[in-house]
């Protein structure tokens, strides 16, 4: 579970509980454990992502993730880099 808070820009920056790949609101007094409105309608238009690419190439998920993960070693990338060409 990872607790955090609303990116809209509302005057209460209600509280938001990721869990099990879902969002809900968290337990505060604005929320009670419901998304309001707003943040329902942004989700439901955002775009996701359907294949991810790498410098234009596009790459499993797999790969991007490891990508990700060994951003800040060098050596990593270098063998990412291998991979995808």
């Amino acid at each position: 579970m990872i607790q955090s808070a609303c990116g809209l820009d509302c005057y209460d920056a209600c509280a938001i509980v990721a869990s099990s790949g879902k969002l809900k609101g968290g337990e505060d007094r604005f929320t009670s454990r419901v998304l309001c409105s707003v943040l329902n309608r942004h989700i439901a238009k955002a775009s996701r992502i359907m294949q991810p690419t790498i410098e234009g190439v596009e790459v499993t998920m797999e790969v991007a993730l490891e990508a990700l993960s060994s951003n800040s070693n060098p050596t990593s990338n270098l063998q990412i880099k291998n991979r995808i060409k």
